[in-house]
């Protein structure tokens, strides 16, 4: 997606961006480019459901550059802007050049939320500026990545402050 704006998503999860691959497929990617992605909100609903990801839920891989991603709300789980799953080793997550502020959520990954199945890829965060980000749960974080192994982190140039809870 290119030069998109996303706004006013309810649901219970994924309410501005869903995109799930099959854990048989291995070419599931989304890549966002100048995009706003903003005031989607994860809702309870009658049924079970996971409650992920208010702005943007992926399984699969996810590319970010030149974004911003705010005031989404997720007050039933985890991810407030974005929550991130991948599936396999070429589903990294890679944000560049982008602003995830403004956001919030119940439990973990107010800004977002990076759950590793034990698959060794990247996450890679560079030049972003992360921030007012907020949990309602004591241990909830605002960067919050769930790393089982064989995975790596890197987060340079980027502005990480004033948010509820760090990493």
């Amino acid at each position: 997606f290119q030069d998109l704006t996303i706004k006013y998503g309810k649901t219970e999860t994924g309410a501005g961006i869903y995109m799930s691959e099959s854990t048989g497929e291995k070419d599931g990617q989304l890549t966002l480019e100048n995009c706003i992605v903003s005031n989607n909100q994860c809702v309870l609903r009658s049924y079970p459901s996971s409650y992920r990801g208010a702005g943007i839920y992926v399984s699969g891989g996810l590319n970010i550059k030149n974004c911003l991603i705010s005031n989404n709300a997720n007050g039933v789980g985890d991810g407030g802007g974005i929550y991130h799953r991948p599936l396999h080793e070429n589903s990294g997550l890679i944000i560049e050049n982008s602003a995830i502020v403004y956001n919030s959520s119940i439990r973990y990954g107010s800004g977002f939320y990076f759950d590793n199945l034990n698959i060794s890829l990247p996450c890679k965060i560079t030049n972003c500026t992360i921030s007012e980000n907020s949990s309602t749960l004591s241990t909830g974080y605002s960067i919050y990545l769930k790393v089982l192994t064989n995975c790596f982190a890197c987060i340079n140039s980027c502005t990480i402050a004033d948010n509820s809870k760090g990493i």
